[in-house]
């Protein structure tokens, strides 16, 4: 019984759901993830909607709020 519904299973090679373009929300603080963020910025079938990283951060003798590398790039494009 069982074998005879693993063999009449088959893939379905007709494609649900391909919108146009996605809408993404892109979740990174690394420095990995700059490439990534600047690929999805500049391919036209993505529209980058949000961006989440951590929070600012104290950084030096000063202490002085300093944003994370994936802030800045996405406020720069």
């Amino acid at each position: 019984m069982i074998t005879d519904r693993i063999l009449a299973c088959k893939p379905s090679s007709e494609k649900m759901y391909d919108p146009e373009h996605y809408r993404v929300v892109f979740f990174s603080s690394a420095q990995i993830g700059v490439p990534f963020l600047k690929g999805l910025l500049n391919d036209k079938r993505f529209e980058v909607v949000g961006v989440v990283s951590q929070e600012d951060k104290p950084v030096g003798r000063g202490l002085k709020l300093t944003p994370n590398i994936i802030k800045t790039t996405a406020l720069d494009c």
